[in-house]
């Protein structure tokens, strides 16, 4: 596993929003945005920052252990 120190969470409606702050301004990394059923569906940020849903849905746990997995890229520090 990887350095996670750097990332905070926030809930923003029915979100919860992974971010990093970058020079004091907020970045987003993540999203997890709740599905009818406790499901969520997780999108992440482009060097943009705007929102890219990506295939996976599914409980809290499964949608981190993608996160964390496969789409890691989206959560590394940019030092």
């Amino acid at each position: 596993m990887f350095d996670l120190d750097h990332l905070k969470v926030r809930m923003h409606e029915r979100n919860l929003v992974i971010y990093s702050e970058e020079n004091g301004i907020e970045m987003p990394r993540a999203v997890f945005s709740l599905f009818p059923g406790n499901r969520f569906l997780l999108c992440v940020a482009n060097h943009k920052g705007k929102w890219q849903p990506t295939p996976f849905i599914g409980t809290a746990a499964e949608v981190w252990k993608a996160l964390t997995g496969k789409l890691a890229f989206a959560l590394a520090r940019w030092e």
